[in-house]
């Protein structure tokens, strides 16, 4: 995590690699490489697109953004939607049914969750509390926390959105989760 006291390279350090789905499959070698290489301290963060279930013991301490609930794993959809796939050109390129078909077999991908880790050295977080700025985010011990949220905010405005609920890509989440739990096609 990003705090007054470090730089982007604390905040970027664990970035290995990201996934659609989960992404619990990458070289912890990697990973611990680029973290042994900062001057870290106790105020210093780094985050990470990881999922670090079986690697949270080489850690003084993990905080894990959960998405096990179905708030956290929409808002983490729209926040790859509106980060990644609007602005690519090859989704900007498709029209009607295709692009509809290309958004809701992606959001398949969301619907799968990050589950909580449990082990001492860590504080399980959902999605969603992060994004509704609620009290369980002061867990996570970042120093002058607002002002990250300020900044958080501004760059996911469209979170906030009075009207995103409302959405095409809220849609393709819906019809997405529907065709998982019942095994069929959506119809239009």
């Amino acid at each position: 995590m990003l705090n007054e006291d470090t730089g982007y390279k604390y905040h970027e350090a664990g970035k290995i690699g990201d996934s659609d789905t989960i992404f619990d499959k990458f070289d912890i070698d990697d990973l611990m490489y680029r973290v042994k290489n900062l001057d870290l301290d106790d105020s210093k963060w780094i985050s990470s697109h990881c999922w670090l279930g079986p690697h949270t013991h080489l850690f003084e301490q993990v905080i894990n953004i959960t998405t096990e609930t179905y708030k956290s794993k929409l808002y983490r959809w729209l926040r790859t939607y509106y980060h990644y796939f609007s602005i690519k050109q090859d989704w900007k390129d498709l029209i009607g049914i295709d692009s509809i078909d290309k958004a809701r077999e992606t959001a398949k991908n969301y619907i799968v969750p990050f589950k909580s880790i449990i082990a001492d050295n860590v504080i399980n977080i959902e999605f969603a509390d992060i994004v509704e700025n609620q009290t369980a985010i002061k867990k996570m011990g970042i120093k002058n926390i607002e002002k990250y949220m300020t900044t958080w905010k501004s760059k996911n405005a469209f979170l906030y959105d009075n009207h995103i609920m409302i959405t095409e890509p809220v849609k393709r989440f819906h019809e997405a989760e529907h065709e998982m739990i019942t095994g069929m096609s959506y119809i239009y």
